[in-house]
């Protein structure tokens, strides 16, 4: 992950979404690094968490306080 800020101050919100319909659980990177570098989010970091990971139906990046560009690669989920 690697992202091109437009301001110094910026938050990266990342969503896991149940099927069918729910809350969404999230996890909040602050000021995310511009240089590229491995992230790993445990599952157990998310809230609120779900009660089976099974029922997770989308992934989702939203950025938060600043514009600029999310580049991921090599997404996918471990257990």
């Amino acid at each position: 992950m690697a992202f091109e800020k437009a301001q110094q101050a910026s938050r990266l919100k990342v969503e896991l979404k149940q099927s069918p319909g729910g809350s969404p659980s999230l996890y909040y990177i602050d000021n995310p690094s511009q240089d590229w570098q491995t992230m790993t989010i445990p599952f157990s970091d998310f809230a609120p968490q779900f009660s089976s990971l099974s029922s997770v139906a989308e992934l989702v990046f939203v950025v938060e306080n600043s514009g600029g560009t999310l580049l991921l690669d090599n997404v996918r989920f471990i257990q």
